[in-house]
């Protein structure tokens, strides 16, 4: 093709900001740091009617397909295809990409029949139990996986899965989501801490344990709660994030008598999050799945010891007793046991803050990670 605008990408995303989870959050991190080399066009599902047909968000063209209703995944799917190739007839793209093997994969691959000649990119980013996903998910998973030109995989886990649904080899590698470890490590304000500590009714003495996640199934934040009659009443649950579990988890907090001890914030602006981590002992996350787990590294950078489990891609970077400590899934006792001796035996945990804060500086700096990125899309671009 001649005349193809050979920095401009389209990109397809089930979901994007405000609605973030690890993926969403990735892909602005990554789009801010390639503002100088591409421009994005991005089409997503609207979701909430009170969300804008079109914004600039960052370094992105956002393009919302639905009424703001439930069905908008699949509109995404049938009704964007339309609006993908309006705009690809305006722009000519270099390539597309999929944020995911999801609704914006199945978006993906229809364009990519039309335009067979534009380099389609898949970047797996789940975090799900494929054990347990139904025959129709694996199936659409397999074809995105299958059709894609390249995929990249952010941990071990997630291109294992990925060869094991027909990626090739060669056309798979994996780079790792990131953090921006200045902005986690650099010292909060002692008046902002102190009216975060009071906000949340935090005392002298108390321990905080912090999760900061989707409040989904997968999280195990039921087990996190589960694990707080076997601490000390002292030691006090902070819970960052929102999800479809809240609601349950609130019930399960007041049938345990928790409520002065669990605390829900629901959702907080990315910049605060520093804050939130300063005033905490522990950051903790009982995992029944994990593609990987940025909110891991966040806390690794703050120098905040993590609890974690053994599951998909959090192995990547979490040693037992050397980077975080790894409790047993679904098993409440272990969470506790793991906490307590964080808080307790501080060789142990100055070792791992240590161990961790140099090995997330080392491996998961964003801008690096970016840099990654550029070297793949440009590769492909000028193919």
């Amino acid at each position: 093709m001649t005349g193809v605008n050979k920095k401009r990408i389209l990109i397809f995303s089930t979901a994007y900001l405000p609605y973030i989870g690890g993926a969403e959050f990735a892909l602005k991190e990554l789009t801010d740091r390639l503002s100088d080399g591409f421009e994005f066009d991005l089409i997503t599902a609207k979701m909430d009617k009170k969300l804008l047909d079109f914004e600039k968000v960052g370094n992105i063209n956002v393009y919302r397909i639905g009424n703001g209703g439930c069905l908008d995944k699949i509109r995404l799917v049938l009704s964007g295809y339309s609006l993908a190739k309006k705009l690809h007839e305006e722009h000519e793209y270099g390539l597309v990409f999929s944020l995911l093997a999801s609704y914006g994969g199945m978006l993906a691959l229809r364009f990519k029949k039309k335009y067979s000649y534009v380099p389609f990119v898949v970047n797996l980013q789940e975090g799900r139990n494929f054990s347990k996903a139904g025959k129709i998910k694996m199936f659409i998973f397999k074809k995105i996986i299958k059709e894609a030109d390249f995929v990249i995989a952010i941990s071990n886990f997630l291109k294992g899965v990925a060869l094991e649904n027909g990626a090739d080899e060669r056309k798979i590698k994996i780079i790792p989501n990131g953090v921006d470890v200045e902005k986690f490590s650099r010292e909060c304000p002692y008046r902002e801490i102190s009216e975060l500590k009071d906000k949340l009714e935090i005392k002298p003495g108390d321990r905080i344990i912090i999760s900061i996640s989707r409040l989904t199934h997968k999280n195990a934040l039921d087990t996190l709660i589960k694990s707080m009659p076997f601490l000390a009443d002292n030691y006090k649950l902070v819970l960052v994030g929102d999800g479809e579990d809240k609601s349950d988890l609130a019930v399960l907090v007041m049938k345990l008598n928790l409520s002065d001890r669990v605390i829900f914030t629901g959702s907080i602006d990315h910049d605060e999050l520093p804050k939130y981590l300063k005033i905490s002992h522990v950051f903790a996350r009982p995992s029944r799945s994990e593609g990987m787990g940025i909110s891991f590294l966040e806390a690794m950078a703050a120098e905040i010891p993590v609890v974690a489990t053994p599951v998909g891609g959090i192995i990547d970077f979490i040693t037992d007793s050397e980077t975080g400590v790894f409790c047993g899934v679904d098993d409440e006792e272990s969470v506790a046991e793991k906490i307590k001796l964080l808080t307790e035996n501080k060789e142990l945990r100055d070792k791992i803050v240590r161990n961790a804060f140099s090995m997330v500086k080392e491996r998961y700096d964003w801008d690096n990670i970016a840099k990654k990125y550029s070297e793949i899309l440009t590769s492909f671009i000028n193919e």
